[in-house]
């Protein structure tokens, strides 16, 4: 496949910084992997490289890994394994996995359906961005609460404050 000088230069000077370590080099690896830039395609890798960043606690890495799982890209398709991912990512401060965990929730897919943990995870979405993610959050919202009791409602509630303080914490790490 044809590439850019540049893009070989800078697949090269990220991929020593990533050899070493550095998180965020792993996950700019990770995604010359998955887009061509510097280096063919490869699915693997791009898993590989984005699970070393998430591991450290990169939270759009982490989401990587978890869209990874979902779609069966590079990996096994693992809607457990997804969620552990997004879960990471969403805990991270990452919206749209708090948006994609928030649907894992109200469907049941890959953990116990909990309606008051999508509830709160979609609030979140919608506070933490200003983007696309907020408004799917928000009609996934509007749905979600036609089928939730007062008491689901209000568990969700206080979840949301639990997911702030989990947030803030990880955020400091």
């Amino acid at each position: 496949s044809f590439s850019y000088p540049e893009e070989d230069a800078f697949f090269k000077a990220r991929m020593a910084l990533a050899e070493k370590g550095d998180p965020v080099a792993q996950y700019d690896i990770g995604n010359c992997f998955e887009k061509a830039k510097g280096t063919k395609v490869d699915m693997a890798a791009a898993q590989m490289w984005f699970r070393k960043s998430g591991e450290q606690g990169n939270p759009d890495a982490a989401f990587a890994v978890g869209l990874g799982y979902t779609l069966g890209s590079g990996v096994e398709k693992d809607p457990v394994q997804a969620v552990t991912w997004y879960k990471k990512a969403a805990h991270g401060g990452h919206p749209f996995a708090q948006f994609v965990l928030a649907n894992q929730y109200s469907t049941g897919n890959g953990t116990p359906k909990d309606l008051s943990e999508a509830f709160a995870l979609h609030n979140l979405a919608i506070v933490g961005s200003d983007s696309i993610a907020a408004d799917f959050a928000r009609k996934n919202l509007a749905d979600l609460e036609k089928e939730m009791t007062q008491a689901e409602i209000a568990k969700g509630k206080l979840r949301i404050g639990e997911l702030e303080a989990i947030i803030a914490a990880t955020k400091k790490k």
